[in-house]
């Protein structure tokens, strides 16, 4: 490989380096897909290590947030990164799904974690917190998930009654 193709490949892979989607179609997989986001934030009146600590005691999410789990299952974990699977049933779709999770923190603000769903589905979620005072802590979740795109004749109908 020349020295200019080595550069262009450098920068192309600098630009992307956080796009790596690998398929065996050359891409086109790519184009059938759509990124779904969503952002909120929410101040609450507890500190941050009150939080984080929350989102790590994995038990006690079968016990609050029982109508939706039903079962977890910590395969490993450490002082800061958990593996886990879960089983639970989402308030729209009336069955029991399992999920395999990945969460650990970046640093001590920031937590990721990847939920490798159903149908070969993955939500990767960056949590956010900020200190906002003595006894508070701002919440920012952000969550992406890359879903199939619908037909185009599906999309010329949305809205449509």
């Amino acid at each position: 490989m020349t020295v200019d193709r080595q550069i262009q490949v450098a920068r192309i892979q600098a630009v992307y380096r956080r796009w790596r989607y690998f398929c065996a179609t050359g891409g086109a997989q790519q184009s059938r897909m759509t990124q779904l986001y969503s952002k909120f934030s929410e101040e609450v009146a507890f500190p941050r290590g009150l939080i984080i600590w929350n989102y790590f005691d994995h038990e006690h999410v079968v016990g609050t947030h029982f109508e939706h789990y039903h079962q977890i299952r910590i395969l490993a974990e450490d002082n800061n990164w958990c593996f886990s699977q879960r089983s639970a049933t989402l308030p729209f779709i009336p069955v029991r799904l399992w999920a395999t999770q990945f969460c650990f923190l970046k640093t001590d603000k920031w937590m990721r974690s990847f939920h490798f769903g159903p149908f070969g589905l993955l939500l990767e979620q960056d949590f956010h917190f900020e200190d906002t005072g003595q006894q508070g802590c701002r919440v920012t979740v952000e969550s992406r998930i890359r879903v199939p795109r619908p037909p185009a004749r599906m999309t010329a109908c949305v809205g449509r009654s």
